[in-house]
């Protein structure tokens, strides 16, 4: 049902039926936004929620990256180490 099917099943004067059509229609558009703005809006909402998800795997990946190649450093820094020792012993004898 439309605002003017509404307002012209009260039986109201034709005056105060266009004054309440043209009211009610006022007072909905400045407090209400339309259902094509308002599915655009949820759907742009959908897809950055999405969009942040795939930015948050991307980052555990990354910090799951940075400890390996961490720890992969710490290995190296040892094999140094232990290279140079053994290189100070073979020179020893």
């Amino acid at each position: 049902m439309t605002i003017e099917e509404y307002i012209k099943s009260l039986n109201l004067a034709d005056e105060v039926k266009a004054k309440a059509v043209e009211n009610l229609k006022k007072m909905i558009s400045d407090n209400y936004v339309e259902k094509t703005k308002f599915d655009e809006a949820t759907t742009a909402k959908a897809n950055l929620e999405t969009q942040i998800k795939e930015r948050d795997k991307q980052l555990e990946t990354l910090k799951k990256q940075l400890e390996i190649k961490k720890n992969l450093k710490a290995q190296l820094n040892n094999c140094k180490k232990k290279t140079k020792l053994l290189k100070l012993n073979t020179n020893r004898i």
